[in-house]
């Protein structure tokens, strides 16, 4: 689980929504003031959630499968959608069911995965969690308002029985996103990493629409004044989100993680904890929304108009093992899973086509024990 820290001037979230039909949702403008069209998968899969999740993007989409993520503003709560085009096999590691069983048996447990095999080999998975990349991370109560298990049951049936694969949108190799260079010119002068703070990952794809930068090692069972700070990009959400949403704060126990929109309909969040600094966030997300132009520190990255990288771990250089690809992967999972800092494992695929298309029965290269 992620540390996470706290900003000033925090917002407080209302009620959940009373549930409703939706209304259709009005194009919003792109950055250039020209509306943008309501993309033809929108409707299909906007039906099938619950009212409230009206902002939709696709994180991924390739020949087999279609990953988005549905954000509510007013929770702060995301839904993670998967919904395959051609059989696969189930994920092993976590809950499927039938479709029969979906329909009949109660799901009593918010904070797993619903995961529906159906009759013809196609796979639907939807979770829930507060702007969190990590799999295992899902939605606590906030505000006293939890999340209903059925909602998840209801959006994975509505997905396998009402969706048409005719529907989907078509794979891509490139969609809208934040690069990781990008976060790091934003980040690194707030955070004043210096290459020997403490492991750095970063997840940046041309084929998805999230990217983060994560300061600090991820250890399970560290102790919650630890040092760590991930700042998580989301792109390509129709309709946008409003940038006149306030800069909102959500904590749980001792966690906490503020975001904002910017301008360009971009969701920016920022994890941390108050070992980072009260005030991480705030500057963070101020030089993300507001423009670093006039940032002329001579220690920013990019305060002579050129984005400079930061140091690089480098990948063991040894013969590693493998991980096939299993259905519902993705690098930062696999890379928890065999305790992999996501930088070293990106470095050691940096070759490997696998890595980037990240389709079902593809291999990953793992440094050796």
């Amino acid at each position: 689980v992620l540390l996470f820290g706290a900003v000033a001037g925090i917002t407080k979230l209302g009620e959940r929504p009373a549930r409703a039909p939706a209304a259709p949702p009005v194009a919003p403008p792109s950055a250039g003031g020209i509306e943008t069209p309501e993309p033809a998968w929108y409707a299909p899969i906007r039906s099938a959630l619950p009212v409230e999740f009206e902002h939709i993007a696709i994180r991924q989409s390739n020949s087999q499968y279609v990953q988005f993520l549905a954000f509510d503003p007013s929770t702060s709560k995301t839904l993670h959608l998967t919904v395959s085009r051609t059989a696969m096999p189930p994920d092993p590691s976590g809950g499927v069911i039938t479709l029969e069983d979906a329909r009949t048996e109660p799901w009593t447990d918010a904070d797993a995965d619903f995961n529906v095999s159906l009759p013809d080999g196609r796979q639907i998975g939807v979770f829930c969690s507060v702007l969190r990349h990590l799999r295992g991370s899902n939605c606590p109560p906030i505000d006293g308002v939890a999340t209903d298990p059925d909602d998840l049951r209801r959006a994975a049936l509505a997905l396998a029985t009402d969706v048409d694969v005719a529907q989907l949108p078509e794979p891509s190799d490139e969609l809208e996103h934040v690069t990781a260079a990008t976060i790091r010119a934003i980040a690194d002068p707030v955070i004043r990493y210096d290459g020997n703070d403490g492991e750095i990952a970063e997840v940046d794809a041309p084929h998805r629409s999230s990217s983060f930068v994560q300061y600090g090692e991820h250890i399970v069972g560290r102790p919650a004044n630890d040092r760590v700070v991930v700042v998580h990009t989301r792109s390509g959400f129709y309709p946008r989100p409003s940038p006149e949403t306030p800069r909102t704060t959500v904590s749980f126990g001792d966690e906490r993680l503020t975001w904002q929109i910017a301008p360009d309909g971009v969701l920016w969040s920022v994890a941390d904890n108050p070992a980072a600094g009260a005030d991480v966030a705030d500057q963070i997300l101020d030089r993300a929304i507001d423009g670093i132009a006039d940032d002329t520190s001579t220690d920013d990255p990019i305060a002579d108009g050129t984005i400079r990288e930061p140091p690089q771990t480098t990948a063991p250089s040894s013969v590693p093992a493998v991980h096939v690809i299993v259905p519902f992967d993705n690098p930062a999972r696999v890379a928890e899973r065999y305790g992999v800092p996501l930088d070293v494992l990106a470095s050691l695929n940096a070759d490997n086509e696998d890595w980037e298309t990240f389709l079902i029965g593809g291999t990953i290269l793992l440094p050796p024990d």
